[in-house]
C-alpha cells in the first residue's frame, strides 16, 4: 500500500520580486486608492506548467530598519496599526481561486472605511499564496512509498488609500561613512515629514579629492517612519586617498506611475571620508 508524507515549504517574496520566471507572479507591486475611487485591480499570473491554488490574506505592516540599517518588514506595530491600517476594510474578489497554466486572473479590490479619516495616507500589505492544485486521490502511482513537498509561495505587495490632501519629504541628520574591507557604509538618520510615506529613489554618488566620479549606487526607498538608512559602496578598487559621498533622495520610482507618487523637493547631504 502505497503512503504518502507530504510536507509544505514557503518561499516568501518581497514586493517587487515577484517577476520570476515559471512562478505566479503579481502585477503592479503597488495599489493606490482613493475615497473617489474606492476599488482598484491587480492581476495574478500563472507561469508555471501547472493548476495553482492562490489565496489572498491582508496584514498590516511597513519596512522598517534596526539600528543598524538593516532593513526588515515591521509586522509587529500596534499602535501605528489602530492609526493608520486599512486591514478591516479591504475587500478582494476573489478571495480564493485556481489559475490555469499560462492564464492570468483580474482581482478586484475596494477599500470602504466606516469612519471619518483625518487627511493622510494608509495601507496594508497584500500577501498572496499560491501553490500547485493537489492531484486527486488515485492519480498518484499505488505500489511505493512517495514523498511529496509542496511548494507554496508569498507574494507581498502594498495597498495605499489616500484621504485628502498629502504630503511628504525628509530631512537628514546624522550622515556618516566609514570604510571596513573595501566597502564603504553610509549611515544616516532619516526623518520623514508630512503625513505620508516617502516613497522615492536614494542615490549615492562617491567623487574623488579632485571632485570627479568613481562610482555610483541608487536603490528604491521606502520611509514610512523615523529610521535608520544604510547603503553599501564597493570601494574595493578605489586607492587610499580622500573621498566625497553625496546622498540624494528624489520622489521618483521606476516601478510606480508619477501620478501616484507625492512631489517632494529633492534633499541631498554631502560628507567626507577616507580608504586607507
Amino acid at each position: 500500500m502505497r503512503k504518502l508524507f507530504r510536507g509544505v515549504c514557503v518561499v516568501a517574496l518581497l514586493m517587487g520580486l515577484g517577476t520570476a520566471r515559471g512562478q505566479v507572479t503579481i502585477s503592479p507591486t503597488t495599489l493606490f486608492v482613493d475615497g473617489q475611487s474606492q476599488f482598484q485591480t491587480f492581476i495574478v499570473m500563472n507561469g508555471t506548467n501547472v493548476s495553482q491554488e492562490v489565496s489572498l490574506d491582508y496584514q498590516f505592516g511597513y519596512p522598517d530598519a534596526d539600528s543598524l540599517g538593516n532593513i526588515f518588514i515591521n509586522y509587529d506595530d500596534p499602535v501605528r496599526e489602530t492609526e493608520y491600517s486599512i486591514v478591516n476594510w479591504i475587500r478582494g474578489y476573489p478571495r480564493n481561486f485556481v489559475i490555469k497554466p499560462g492564464q492570468r486572473r483580474v482581482v478586484r479590490l475596494t477599500v470602504r472605511p466606516n469612519v471619518n479619516l483625518p487627511d493622510g495616507m494608509y495601507w496594508a500589505r497584500i500577501k498572496t499564496r499560491s501553490a500547485p492544485v493537489s492531484p486527486e486521490i488515485g492519480v498518484q502511482p499505488d505500489n511505493a512509498i512517495t514523498t511529496k513537498i509542496t511548494v507554496q509561495f508569498e507574494q507581498v505587495i502594498a495597498v495605499f488609500y489616500q484621504v485628502g490632501e498629502v504630503r511628504t519629504g525628509l530631512d537628514l541628520r546624522d550622515v556618516d561613512v566609514s570604510t571596513d574591507q573595501g566597502v564603504a557604509v553610509m549611515k544616516a538618520r532619516v526623518e520623514r515629514l508630512g503625513n505620508a510615506p516617502y516613497l522615492g529613489t536614494v542615490t549615492m554618488r562617491v567623487f574623488d579629492a579632485n571632485n570627479q566620479p568613481v562610482g555610483e549606487v541608487r536603490n528604491l526607498v521606502s520611509i514610512y517612519f523615523d529610521r535608520m538608512l544604510k547603503m553599501q559602496f564597493d570601494a574595493s578598487q578605489l586607492p587610499a586617498g580622500e573621498y566625497r559621498s553625496e546622498i540624494t533622495f528624489q520622489s521618483t520610482r521606476s516601478d510606480i506611475a508619477e501620478r501616484h507618487l507625492i512631489p517632494s523637493r529633492p534633499i541631498t547631504r554631502s560628507v567626507n571620508f577616507s580608504i586607507r
